[in-house]
This record gives structure tokens, C-alpha cells and sequence, in this order.
């Protein structure tokens, strides 16, 4: 009888061992084909993983076992507004670089207990894309101020022309409007331009001051 009771024992213990020796070889072939498939074509290997990983969170949930996985989350980073002073531009001019949020990007270990979270650690918290600042540019150059002695209070005919780009004759800058022509403006050494162009007016007097 005790022979009968021992060999059945070893079949069944035969059995078991076969059962799991095949089970251990079926985990490594599929082990050994993951790492394969993640080495030559690794979309497909995330693709499996992230199978494996729903199929597992499935189960979890329906099972109600408290389980851990990690979430990532990305966040923006505002940017900075700054001001800066340049000595290089006039005190009317001013100047905008555009600002862009940076992104941050969060890494948590959440525990579950089915679909309900109750706990949540960061384990990584890295800037991603950097933002880039808003900068305000304001010149601090002053305007020239020319000044004269003696400007001429009324008109003289000897006045000065020139011809400009498009070929007409235009008088040059003078201290005193010129009677029946209307200076188009004037500039900041207080003489009158009569130029047809924009470009180049009350150049050598400091620029434009008014327009009219």
C-alpha cells in the first residue's frame, strides 16, 4: 500500500515539475522575444509593453490588489519679463522680444487599490524645454540739441537746391519757411526740409522732429 501511496506521490510530483519547467521555459522564450523584438523593432516592442502594462491594470482593477504605476505629467513653466537699457538708441525708441513657456515634465509613482489612487510620490522633475524670457528694450540715448546764433528771420532769395533721386529740383533745409512753399518737416537743429522723399530727410540736421 505505502509503495502505491509513493509512487503516486512522484507522478504527481513528476507531473508538477514537468508543468513547471514548461511554464519557466514558456517565460523565458517570451523574455528572450521581447528583448529581441525591443533591440530590432522597438515601436513594436513599446507597443506589446504598453499591452502588457493595460492587460495587467485590468486585472488589478477587477481583482481590487493594490498595484503601482508611473504617470507622467507635463506642466508649463511661465517665463520672465525683463527690462534692459540700451545707450546705443534714442530715448523714444523701444524694443519687444517675445517670451515662450518653458515645459516641465513630472514623474510619479501612484498606488491604486482597484481604479481609486491613494498614494503619489515624485521621483522626477525635469525642465524639459527651457522658457525664453520677454525682454523690453528702452533707449536711453538723448535727441541732439543744435542751437544757432543768428537764423535768418525772413526769407532771402539765395537759398540753395539740389535734385533729389526722382529728379526734382527741391530747395535745401532752411532756418525761415520759404514764402508759397510748404516745408514737409522739421528738424531737431530747428531748420525746414522741403524733401519729397522720407528717406534721407533733415539728414546732417539730426533727423526728423516734425513731420507736417
Amino acid at each position: 500500500m505505502k509503495d502505491k501511496v509513493t509512487k503516486k506521490s512522484h507522478k504527481v510530483l513528476l507531473r508538477v515539475g514537468i508543468i513547471v519547467g514548461i511554464l519557466a521555459l514558456l517565460v523565458l522564450v517570451s523574455a528572450l522575444s521581447f528583448f529581441a523584438v525591443k533591440k530590432y523593432n522597438p515601436k513594436l516592442a513599446n507597443r506589446i509593453n504598453a499591452d502588457y502594462r493595460t492587460v495587467l491594470f485590468k486585472a488589478e482593477y477587477v481583482l481590487n490588489i493594490k498595484h503601482t504605476h508611473q504617470v507622467v505629467t507635463t506642466e508649463a513653466v511661465p517665463y520672465q519679463s525683463h527690462t534692459e537699457f540700451d545707450s546705443g538708441e534714442y530715448i523714444d525708441y523701444s524694443g519687444v522680444s517675445a517670451g515662450f513657456d518653458g515645459v516641465r515634465k513630472k514623474t510619479f509613482n501612484v498606488t491604486y487599490r482597484g481604479d481609486k489612487e491613494i498614494s503619489r510620490q515624485e521621483i522626477a522633475n525635469t525642465i524639459t524645454v527651457e522658457p525664453i524670457d520677454k525682454i523690453v528694450t528702452l533707449g536711453t540715448k538723448k535727441h541732439p540739441v543744435y542751437t544757432y546764433s543768428d537764423p535768418e528771420p525772413f526769407y532771402t532769395p539765395d537759398f540753395s537746391t539740389y535734385q533729389n533721386t526722382d529728379g526734382y529740383t527741391v530747395p535745401r533745409p532752411t532756418y525761415a519757411p520759404i514764402p508759397s512753399t510748404t516745408p514737409t518737416a522739421q528738424c531737431y537743429d530747428y531748420s525746414y526740409s522741403y524733401s519729397l522723399n522720407a528717406s534721407g530727410t533733415c539728414s546732417g540736421h539730426g533727423g526728423v522732429m516734425l513731420w507736417y
